[in-house]
């Protein structure tokens, strides 16, 4: 700056808009305004039209590996497999990239795998950088020589997830040590195996916390929930179902009731476990309210020669069927009511759908309905109703085991006329 007759002049240079000019200009072509490649796609485009037109033998492979830059190998590591090559061209990129000697392969290719871990080209690369076990930080030699083997088998995450399954920890621990981001998809197919396969024991749910578990479930698609279901019903006896599994499982699936064709994956006897189970929780609340929980304890002895358990929830009741006769209990403590199953259809059973049902709201009426003391024969169908009834006095869990033994065999007449009252 100098000063001449009171006049400043000022001298600068452009440095700013010399940059701004010279980014415009790189990415806009000055005569048609259409963006331009960036030099990346550029080193890209002449890569690729050099592999194109490499011999595809080992020769010319080995020749080029040795000539490749850094700069193009980190490029061709950007986009490998994800170009729109032929299967040539990207056969040689696999062959190019298990043979050049760069730092960067190993772990690129590393995470490329748990992106794409299906991906042949990726693959066969990762099976021929033996160096990519250094890559993973593991400092446990029987660890890393799991997961050497885990490479060189046919099926690679499959051994992988072996390898996880055989350690200790969290899941996403156990992701964490071997280095797999349990947000890739590698990560999201190990997590929900470890889900699937030990849903059923109690310690993988104790680590994982229920919470964690339903969040996962609600993620995964529908043919995987499938198989966590089926496999938590057939590894578990049914009494020890957890009921916040079966609920999620429910969510999606809906009722077991009604022939629901949503539940075809169950077979048989994993139906009927999953039924059992229903019928358990029920008795169980019903009887929530008894402080020494005798009737629930024997109550569920007799689960596997249920057909149903119904529950009232307006007023505790339990209705229970069994071949040839059924069983009312009350919440509340009082006698158990036996019928004849055919009238226990016709008469009892339809009372929890009836309007005089929907309009009593006392306790004493609810349960009045249930009640049908002396009435051996249904006056309106003929059919047989009313068997006994029986109040849990002291040592009744002895003498009920009786009439059930007796019942269960069809046998009605002899405990009738020896009935203890």
């Amino acid at each position: 700056m100098s000063r001449f007759h009171d006049t400043f002049l000022f001298y600068f240079k452009p440095t700013k808009m010399k940059i701004v000019t010279k980014q415009l200009s790189d990415k806009y072509d000055e005569n048609t305004g259409i963006v331009s490649q960036s030099k990346h796609q550029k080193r890209l485009d002449r890569l690729m039209r050099k592999i194109r037109l490499l011999e595809n033998t080992d020769e010319a492979i080995d020749t080029f590996s040795s000539e490749i830059k850094e700069k193009e190998t980190r490029t061709l590591l950007s986009v490998f497999p994800d170009m729109k090559e032929s299967e040539e061209t990207l056969n040689k990129c696999a062959l190019l990239l298990s043979k050049v000697e760069s730092d960067l392969v190993p772990t690129r290719l590393w995470r490329t795998y748990q992106r794409m871990y299906l991906n042949d080209f990726v693959l066969y690369t990762l099976t021929n950088r033996p160096e990519i076990i250094n890559e993973l930080g593991i400092i446990n030699n029987s660890l890393r020589l799991e997961l050497q083997k885990a490479f060189d088998s046919t099926v690679i995450h499959e051994a992988i997830y072996s390898v996880i399954e055989g350690m200790n920890g969290a899941v996403s621990e156990r992701l964490n040590v071997i280095n797999i981001d349990e947000k890739s998809t590698l990560g999201i197919y190990l997590v929900e195996e470890m889900l699937i396969k030990n849903i059923p024991d109690d310690q993988y749910v104790q680590i994982e916390t229920l919470e964690g578990i339903i969040k996962q479930f609600n993620k995964m698609d529908l043919n995987k929930k499938k198989r966590a279901i089926m496999n938590y019903i057939e590894s578990k006896e049914f009494q020890y179902f957890n009921r916040s599994i079966l609920d999620m499982a429910f969510k999606d699936f809906g009722s077991i009731k009604n022939h629901n064709h949503r539940w075809d994956f169950l077979n048989y006897n994993q139906l009927e476990k999953l039924n059992n189970w229903l019928m358990l929780s029920n008795i169980e609340e019903v009887f929530a309210s008894d402080k020494d929980n005798e009737r629930f304890e024997f109550w569920k002895n007799y689960i596997q020669h249920m057909k149903e358990a119904y529950l009232i929830k307006k007023q505790p009741i339990i209705l229970m069927r069994f071949e040839g006769f059924a069983v009312v209990e009350f919440g509340k403590k009082g006698a158990a009511y036996f019928y004849h199953e055919e009238g226990f259809e016709k008469v009892i059973l339809p009372v929890k759908n009836s309007e005089r049902f929907r309009h009593l709201n006392s306790a004493e009426g609810i349960n009045g309905l249930f009640k049908r003391k002396d009435e051996f024969k249904d006056r309106r169908t003929g059919a047989q109703l009313y068997i006994n009834s029986y109040p849990h006095h002291s040592g009744w869990q002895r003498r009920f085991n009786l009439y059930m033994s007796n019942y269960l065999n069809g046998n009605f007449e002899e405990v009738q006329s020896n009935r203890w009252r």
